[in-house]
């Protein structure tokens, strides 16, 4: 990684996949990390790393808008599944929504030289078969939704990986 000269774009700083991400990073990329990786979360705001390093964290909503080299796009931007209950239905999946709606614009119209995007074993129902049910489990149906969205915009397999994750704990 560090030789690659590779750029990366990460969304979704602040969740528990996304600070491990930023700090593997770190590790790779060493003091190049500031100049080698953007990235983009719910607000600008700082991030406070265990290592003690700040890092500049821009508004998703300015991803779109940002010029950018050719980079690898690590999209964990997605309010969880355990956010469901703490708010209605619409209010999930609007957000969700528009979070996925604003990096498939960065997608289509930015300099993406290959993609990341984690989804879930949660896609799948009762009967074990992939369905998007938005009203009974909208995590696992907007997982299943950004996995079609992002597969058709960036459907390179030599630089793209949709993986889907069972259990993480």
């Amino acid at each position: 990684m560090a030789s690659s000269g590779l750029t990366v774009v990460l969304t979704g700083p602040g969740g528990w996949i996304g600070r491990a991400t930023l700090e593997m990073l770190e590790g790779a990329l060493g003091p190049t990390l500031d100049t080698r990786v953007s990235v983009f979360g719910s607000s600008e705001r700082v991030v406070a790393m265990r290592s003690g390093r700040r890092v500049k964290c821009r508004a998703l909503a300015d991803l779109p808008s940002t010029s950018l080299p050719p980079h690898l796009l690590v999209h964990l931007a997605f309010v969880t599944r355990e956010h469901v209950r703490q708010q209605s239905n619409d209010a999930y999946v609007g957000t969700n929504t528009e979070i996925s709606e604003t990096v498939l614009r960065h997608a289509r119209e930015g300099d993406v030289a290959g993609l990341l995007l984690p989804s879930a074993g949660a896609v799948y129902g009762e009967d074990g078969t992939a369905h998007a049910d938005l009203a009974g489990n909208p995590y696992g149906a907007l997982k299943l939704r950004d996995e079609a969205a992002f597969g058709s915009v960036l459907d390179d397999p030599e630089s793209d990986a949709i993986v889907r994750i069972f259990n993480l704990g």
